[in-house]
């Protein structure tokens, strides 16, 4: 299965010229193909950016999903403590799998969860903006989430 996350550099380049740091949004669908591993394939585009000597932000969903088949789900239940607890899961299964990823190619990867009162409340989104900016500074791979865990809806 093809995905749209293969970036096409040619034309990547031209718009990127002028830019020095990139985010790449990556959804559920994508991280739940396992063939080939989309975690390695994704950290290799990523690795490529950086050597170019971008800044890149990973906003990564999926924690939901990569949640669901060790509680037992076979599809993504309704009940909302059930989600939460999905996410939960799933958020550590989301970070190990990047983690693994990035260190074949020297990075690291810093988390970062966000929830809508992390952005609306001034003084979280100082601390939020910080945090990322120390982390690119210090040459680490943000992976950016909302924390599913408690703002699920």
């Amino acid at each position: 299965m093809e995905h749209s996350s293969t970036i096409e550099f040619a034309d990547a380049r031209e718009r990127l010229s002028g830019s020095r740091r990139v985010v790449v949004k990556i959804g559920s669908a994508l991280l739940a193909d396992s063939t080939p591993d989309p975690f390695a394939r994704l950290a290799v585009q990523v690795s490529n950016l950086k050597a170019r000597g971008l800044e890149v932000v990973v906003v990564s969903s999926g924690a939901i999903a990569l949640g669901l088949k060790p509680l037992g789900f076979a599809a993504r239940p309704k009940l909302l403590a059930d989600l939460q607890a999905a996410a939960s899961v799933g958020q550590s299964i989301l970070m190990a799998r990047w983690r693994d990823a990035f260190e074949k190619h020297g990075l690291q990867v810093g988390q970062i969860l966000l929830t809508h009162d992390d952005v609306d409340a001034r003084e979280r989104y100082l601390n939020a903006q910080n945090a990322l900016r120390k982390l690119l500074e210090y040459n680490v791979v943000p992976i950016v989430n909302e924390n599913d865990t408690v703002s699920v809806r």
